[in-house]
């Protein structure tokens, strides 16, 4: 038996083949990665920036960048939530390695994160309380480093849908969420069955199944595959919401034109540019802008909207979002949570069901989009 042990060691030298030693590194690779992102997803709700730090090389400028980004993203999520009203339950973690290069010591790899977020709106006095949750997503390209037997973050780069500055939240101590319909023009999707133009029904539930998340029977997420992915191009949220739109088969069904359209795999520039997105919204009759201003100016109430523009919203509109003068991001209203706040889903990064302010600041301008039915 010894004999043929030493045999079989002696070949697999001589061929250069190692496949135990190659094994045991993906699988720490992998173990360490499902444990660092787990990790990251119970500080995110809890800060805890000490439970992170031996997961990063912060000698490395990238990796201290990204330790630090960690902390900054707990304590924005987590001042949100205080001045909205909301406790932060408890988090989920899946994590999917995409792409992974080993040389040595050093491993490159491209993985797919997704967390879910359960929350509770304080204001609820008489118990079953309903608990609510959203889902984010993110594509990381990672750099990390070996140390002995242990992995480490040289460097993240990725989309991050929550990376505002904490000092910037603004307030709403105003702001008042209605969970049905305020008036007989902001009917339920379920009623919404006979289209001319514009089947909401069909538009939320393929804003649901597109958005980068497991759904029914798929266990990773992947978006519509009729469809190029712009993510690696400059972003893709405003694809998704034209698909959401236009899609005949499974989305809103609005007819194409000359100048938004997606056929044989070209499309125009308005079908993905947010720019031009809008300004094909602004000439094509398909929309009527509600209101568009600071979070303050679409929230409150006033003369015009007693119960602020917001709530005018109905699943299957639109939200664009304004920074500096120009529209960076469009998300798809797909309806409200317990309490009545809409939330959104988008891409770039991936949200489902996300409060629709969120990751966002107080010189943000919100665009209302209502999409006419006819």
């Amino acid at each position: 038996m010894k004999y043929r042990f030493c045999m079989l060691l002696m070949c697999l030298l001589l061929f250069g083949i190692n496949p135990v030693h190659a094994e045991q590194n993906e699988e720490t690779l992998e173990q360490f990665l499902t444990t660092l992102f787990s990790k990251r997803a119970d500080t995110l709700i809890k800060p805890a920036p000490e439970v992170l730090k031996d997961y990063y090389n912060r000698q490395w400028p990238s990796s201290d960048r990204a330790y630090k980004q960690e902390f900054l993203r707990s304590i924005y999520l987590n001042t949100w939530a205080d001045s909205r009203d909301i406790s932060l339950l408890d988090s989920e973690s899946r994590v999917h390695i995409l792409d992974k290069s080993i040389n040595g010591d050093l491993a490159k790899v491209r993985v797919k994160h997704d967390e879910k977020i359960d929350y509770l709106h304080k204001q609820q006095f008489i118990p079953p309380f309903d608990i609510d949750s959203f889902k984010i997503g993110t594509i990381h390209h990672m750099v990390l480093r070996k140390n002995k037997d242990s992995w480490t973050v040289v460097r993240d780069d990725f989309s991050d849908p929550i990376a505002a500055p904490p000092d910037r939240i603004p307030k709403s101590a105003s702001v008042q969420y209605f969970p049905e319909p305020q008036d007989d023009s902001n009917q339920s999707v379920a009623k919404q069955q006979v289209q001319k133009r514009y089947n909401r029904e069909k538009a939320v539930h393929y804003a649901n199944k597109y958005a980068g998340f497991p759904f029914n029977e798929d266990k990773l997420g992947v978006y519509n595959r009729k469809y190029r992915d712009f993510n690696d191009y400059g972003g893709d949220c405003t694809n998704f919401v034209s698909q959401v739109l236009g899609d005949k088969e499974e989305g809103g069904g609005l007819p194409m034109t000359d100048d938004w359209y997606y056929r044989n795999g070209k499309h125009s520039k308005s079908w993905a540019h947010t720019d031009s997105f809008l300004n094909f919204l602004k000439t094509s009759g398909y929309a009527e802008f509600i209101k568009v201003g600071l979070f303050h100016e679409v929230t409150n109430p006033g003369s015009d909207f007693p119960n602020g523009a917001i709530n005018k919203l109905q699943p299957g509109d639109l939200i664009g979002y304004e920074k500096n003068n120009d529209i960076v991001h469009f998300s798809v209203v797909v309806g409200k949570n317990s309490q009545g706040y809409p939330v959104v889903n988008s891409h770039t990064a991936n949200r489902f069901h996300v409060p629709w302010d969120l990751g966002w600041d107080k010189n943000t301008k919100f665009w209302l989009i209502h999409i006419k039915d006819g």
